[in-house]
């Protein structure tokens, strides 16, 4: 472990060594203000756990799973795109509010169908 030198203001030293002094009390063992220290450095600043590969698989995946997106999206689009021409060539030939709310009650139920997958 490298050594490092650290002036501190002489109120938060104090403060630094009333509660090293505490916790040594507590625990019934030495503790120093270095040690304080370092449990707070270690605790701010852990290691990473995973490895670059992983981020990299990681980061593969989540573009795989962009493009996907992307195709879908595009795909709906083009269906949304000939679902609106259908209707507007539909909606002209309804002639009673029957039917139109029948047409209208079908694509509801179609769209509920939907957004349970």
């Amino acid at each position: 472990m490298g050594k490092t030198s650290v002036r501190l203001p002489a109120e938060l030293s104090k403060k630094l060594q009333a509660e090293a002094r505490k916790r040594g009390q507590n625990s019934g063992e030495n503790v120093t203000v270095s040690d304080l220290i370092r449990g707070c450095i270690v605790e701010n600043f852990r290691p990473r756990k995973s490895s670059d590969g992983d981020h990299d698989a990681v980061l593969a995946e989540l573009k795989e799973e962009m493009f996907l997106l992307r195709e879908h999206q595009a795909q709906l689009a083009l269906e949304l795109q000939a679902l609106v021409r259908k209707l507007s060539e539909l909606f002209p030939q309804l002639s009673t509010r029957e039917q139109v709310d029948a047409l209208t009650d079908g694509i509801a139920a179609v769209i509920r169908s939907l957004r349970g997958r």
